[in-house]
């Protein structure tokens, strides 16, 4: 949009003027200069038209000219008193268009004082910062939308743009950097993971003190947890974590254990889930009873007469509080009893489903007959069946009691070294103990929810192997 304006007119003793109008949009003036007479030539006229209304450098004539300054207006008049243009709608339009152009000029002005001290800052970065990504963005966002309401000049919004589009190259730059050093620290720490598995599967392999391998892999995955890793070696290195948290299982109580078995069925995940929700909701109902008692006491005493009026104020300000607060915590208990019916909904079709998995694997089994006895001998029913597995974890038991009540019998020697030995040898008998019956133990077979049965007394006699070795270990 132009802000000169070349145009004949006349004065009041009706003689020729050529009239050079401009704006000044940052202080909103209008100047106007008119060439009478002799001076009023066309030869001036073209080149105010085709060289100084176009920004190119032209030098005004001396003198025969007068000089007019106005401030623009929608109601004011821009010409002086004794100037009448040839075409007055000119003079119009250009008032209406030139109050677009000073309004554009106050907001570009906003605008720049705003992108000037975003470039500061983003200008005195050394490392890539999301939080002034965001920020360009959200003033690059609120700069379009004015581009698209048309509140803002073609050259002012092109001004903008160029030095946003600046900007964001400079934080490209930045980010490509540290992903750059990201993916070199990356790729150091993904070689550290995978030695430190490496150096814990050739344990696992060798059955050293798979105990405390276990307690170690717990470590490396909390580690890992925290790294900061690019996608790729993250989903390179979880595998191989899991593949030695299943094997030490493996290793410790049996091939089932590795499947992941062991109060990791619905029925438990469900059981835990609304275990764990009735105790909160048990916690939020103390909380709200609370506030209401709290309530009730602020109502009591805003109903003394000894407190003044300021202070009957500051009472209805915290009891707005403290009703707010029970408002919202009773929102949320509501939410919390939709979510315990449904989990005890969830918790009822998981038992349905077991149950009757259980009724169509008995029916199975009573149409299936009995196969030929192995060199063990194989309890006919159920009953002798679960005897039989009892038996040997009561023989488990006692020998892991035996085994602990040894192990606080024996006398700790002075130094360390023959003490952790003196431990270490309990604990490898306890082990060899519950190995041979566990062994015992796979020769009968047993229906599913027998052997689960045993396999938890195993991870419970294993468990307590443990205790009593860092317990040793302690004292």
């Amino acid at each position: 949009m132009k802000t000169k304006l070349v145009l004949w007119g006349t004065d009041d003793k009706d003689e020729k003027v050529l009239m050079a109008i401009q704006l000044r949009a940052e202080d909103n003036q209008v100047d106007v200069w008119t060439f009478h007479g002799e001076n009023a030539t066309n030869d001036l006229h073209k080149q105010l038209l085709y060289e100084w209304r176009e920004g190119k450098e032209m030098a005004f004539p001396e003198s025969g000219y007068n000089h007019h300054e106005s401030e623009l207006s929608a109601t004011g008049k821009l010409l002086p008193e004794n100037i009448f243009p040839e075409k007055d709608e000119l003079i119009e339009r250009a008032k209406t268009e030139w109050h677009f152009v000073v309004l554009s000029s106050k907001l570009n002005e906003v605008y720049q004082i705003e992108l000037n001290e975003l470039r500061e800052t983003i200008e005195g970065l050394e490392s890539y910062s999301k939080e002034k990504w965001d920020e360009l963005k959200v003033f690059w966002d609120k700069v379009r939308e004015q581009m698209q309401e048309n509140n803002l000049a073609r050259d002012h919004a092109n001004s903008l743009k160029r030095q946003v589009n600046s900007l964001f190259s400079y934080l490209k730059d930045l980010r490509s950097a540290r992903e750059a050093e990201f993916q070199a620290n990356s790729a150091s720490s993904y070689d550290k993971f995978n030695k430190t598995l490496e150096e814990v599967n050739t344990r696992i392999k060798k059955g050293e003190m798979l105990h405390l391998v276990f307690e170690e892999l717990k470590s490396i995955q909390r580690e890992f947890r925290s790294m900061q890793l690019t996608r790729e070696d993250r989903a390179k290195l979880w595998p191989k974590i899991d593949g030695a948290f299943k094997a030490v299982k493996e290793r410790r109580f049996g091939p089932a254990a590795a499947g992941g078995g062991g109060g990791n069925s619905p029925i438990d995940r469900h059981q835990n889930r609304l275990n764990g929700l009735m105790e909160a909701i048990s916690k939020m109902e103390r909380s709200i009873k609370r506030d209401k008692e709290d309530l009730v006491a602020q109502e009591r005493k805003k109903d003394s007469s000894s407190i003044g009026q300021l202070e009957a104020q500051l009472l209805d300000a915290k009891m707005n509080i403290i009703k707010s607060r029970v408002k919202s915590k009773e929102d949320k208990l509501k939410n919390m009893h939709k979510t315990r019916e449904d989990v005890e909904r969830r918790l009822a079709q998981a038992k349905q489903r077991t149950e009757a998995r259980a009724a169509k694997a008995a029916e199975k089994a009573a149409a299936t007959p009995p196969a030929e006895a192995s060199p063990t001998v194989v309890p006919a029913d159920v009953a002798k069946a679960t005897e039989a597995v009892e038996e040997k974890a009561e023989e488990a038991k006692e020998a892991v009691a035996d085994i602990t009540e040894d192990a606080k019998t024996v006398e700790v020697p002075a130094d360390v070294a023959k003490a952790t030995e003196a431990v270490e040898e309990k604990a490898e008998e306890a082990k060899e103990a519950v190995a041979n019956i566990a062994e015992d133990a796979k020769t009968v077979e047993v229906p599913a929810d027998v052997a689960k049965a045993t396999e938890a007394v195993e991870e419970e006699t294993e468990e307590t192997l443990t205790e009593v070795v860092n317990n040793e270990e302690e004292e």
